[in-house]
């Protein structure tokens, strides 16, 4: 996927799925990652970790339905079962002060892996950027993403719309 936003080469891929990461790599060759460790260490700002922050909350709890948590837990893939919600937790975000805030801080989670990647590469000028993945098909988490990335480092200044990535076979 880096290799298909970058075409080969320097810049931080972030992506942002059932589960999240930061894969970077710099002129010079060198690679950083950062997240990518599944739902038991990490995954922050992720699809899972969008829907478990909302099924964690009584009052957005009480809008999915009535023992859905308890199933999930049980269910034969319990992390993408739960990632599915993620969706429908970003639509409630439009008009839900709750949601909302799950939303804005898994959007500063994935900026927050892409500095960690970068602050173990070397970049001279622009740090070209790239997102994948199904979360940041919500217009308000990707605004806010590009927001904290430029809070976070000025040099986020480049930010790429990544190529059709395709997923491996």
């Amino acid at each position: 996927a880096h290799h298909q936003a970058f075409g080969g080469g320097p810049g931080i891929l972030v992506v942002a799925g059932t589960g999240s990461a930061a894969y970077g790599r710099d002129l010079e060759g060198r690679r950083a990652r950062a997240g990518g460790l599944g739902p038991l260490l990490g995954d922050e700002g992720s699809a899972f970790w969008v829907a478990r922050e909302a099924l964690r909350d009584p009052r957005l709890a009480g809008r999915f339905s009535k023992g859905l948590a308890l199933r999930l837990a049980h269910a034969a893939d319990p992390v993408r079962e739960t990632a599915r919600l993620a969706r429908r937790v970003l639509r409630w975000a439009r008009r839900d002060r709750t949601a909302a805030a799950i939303r804005t801080r898994a959007a500063e989670a994935l900026a927050g892996l892409a500095a960690q990647a970068s602050r173990r590469l070397r970049f001279r000028g622009p740090l070209p950027v790239a997102w994948h993945g199904g979360l940041f098909e919500d217009a308000a988490l990707r605004r806010r993403f590009i927001r904290v990335l430029k809070e976070k480092n000025p040099t986020f200044s480049a930010l790429v719309r990544p190529r059709a990535i395709r997923r491996p076979c």
